[in-house]
């Protein structure tokens, strides 16, 4: 929390997130080269992504590939308007090297599934620094009998598995693990039955688990204990098996019912633009001080079942002024207020709404945050100490007198913080 008697060349020039801002800086410079910005004469503002990659959902990415690379062997999936990230690069790796067949495009992928066996070419399966390919891959990997040492790099190493642990040892799989972390060494094959998982932790080992439970040899339930948070994403899982015509009975997400020994069915697939990243050109247009221009975000589904979606909605209740259509958002510069956001079915969208609920009228509450804690970083320490500093840095550049009671109240209300 900042003092009245800050050091102003410390904010503007030195320190305090100095570094940061400049690998911000360099970022965006980036991200410029790869849209164009179209200007009417109306001075309507079209952010018209030249490079679609850029702004395609990443889940439904590694949803696809996978589920492509399980399929049978008979047919070609193409899955189409992907952007090769590290992350889904590593997905596509990994699934290659357990027996599918894959020829990369520019921006597309045609696979030869495996027919749902996996046999590991090596039994090495490296995910770098993503949750989800080592959290969706861990169930679908130990469905062969090898052993197979999942490792990881950066804040990965770290994350939390032990939803996969208890059930390793009430199947009676071998494991090792450094003291609870990567890398995990697994031996053994899952066997058909009730699996029982907590829906507050993440809802990745859920997508884990159904992808693999209709491969086994036997009928499975999969018992949801506590609230399912993000919900959003398991429609995601349940959209892409329907695409492989996998069948799973959701007892309103509190079990799901899967008939074992199905097999996924090639199917092609395009993937959608990606609400997280549009949330960020939402809030831009709404904030933008040239109340002459609009923003119109591009390649987003209406109808979309992902959980960011929210966004919408979130807006609109703080008065924004929106105009949406089948497959594009157009938005105005608004005057909005203050809310309750209720964020764990859209925690990716945290950020930003942090930054809007800073610029809006009265008071803004953040609420069910707690899984933000337990992402790369603490996103929560991380919000609040940024917000803060680009305001003040903000209000100093424009010779603006800096007095801390500017600054709205936003409240982490599920642990009793709050940045004033």
């Amino acid at each position: 929390m900042l003092k009245e008697n800050f050091d102003k060349d410390k904010i503007l020039n030195k320190g305090f997130g100095l570094k940061g801002s400049f690998r911000l800086k360099m970022k965006r410079k980036k991200q410029c080269k790869r849209r164009k910005i179209y200007e009417n004469k109306n001075k309507t503002k079209y952010i018209k992504w030249k490079n679609r990659n850029t702004t395609v959902k990443k889940s439904y990415s590694h949803r696809a590939v996978i589920a492509a690379a399980l399929a049978e062997s008979e047919k070609k999936s193409m899955i189409d308007n992907l952007k090769f990230s590290v992350d889904i690069t590593t997905t596509t790796d990994i699934m290659e090297n357990w027996g599918a067949k894959i020829k990369r495009f520019e921006s597309a992928l045609e696979i030869v599934g495996n027919d749902g066996k996996v046999v590991p070419k090596d039994k090495y399966v490296q995910c770098n620094e993503s949750g989800s390919t080592i959290r969706f891959l861990i169930p679908v990997g130990i469905t062969s009998a090898n052993e197979l040492i999942f490792d990881g790099k950066g804040k990965l190493v770290d994350r939390p598995l032990d939803s996969y642990y208890k059930i390793f040892e009430e199947q009676g799989l071998k494991y090792e693990t450094t003291g609870g972390k990567l890398p995990l060494t697994v031996n053994g094959k899952l066997k058909a039955g009730n699996y029982e998982i907590d829906g507050n932790i993440s809802s990745q080992f859920i997508t884990g688990l159904l992808y693999v439970l209709p491969l086994l040899d036997g009928d499975s339930k999969l018992i949801i204990n506590k609230n399912l948070e993000s919900k959003g994403y398991i429609d995601l899982t349940l959209e892409i098996l329907q695409l492989a015509r996998i069948e799973i009975k959701n007892n309103d997400y509190k079990s799901f019912e899967i008939k074992g020994n199905q097999s996924y069915k090639p199917f092609d697939y395009t993937v959608e633009g990606d609400y997280s990243q549009v949330a960020f050109w939402i809030v831009a247009g709404i904030i933008s001080v040239n109340r002459d221009n609009e923003v119109k975000c591009l390649y987003v589904n209406k109808n979309s079942l992902q959980g960011d979606r929210e966004i919408i909605e979130i807006v609109n209740r703080m008065g924004a002024n929106l105009e949406i259509f089948d497959d594009y958002v157009i938005v105005k510069p608004s005057k909005t207020k203050g809310t309750v956001i209720d964020i764990s079915q859209c925690p990716d969208i945290a950020p930003i709404l942090t930054v809007l609920a800073a610029l809006s009228e009265g008071e803004t509450r953040i609420i069910n945050g707690e899984r933000l804690r337990i992402k790369e970083s603490d996103r929560i320490t991380s919000i609040k100490t940024e917000t803060l500093i680009n305001l003040v840095r903000m209000w100093l550049r424009k010779g603006i007198n800096f007095d801390y009671s500017r600054c709205r109240r936003i409240y982490w209300w599920s642990y009793g913080e709050c940045l004033e």
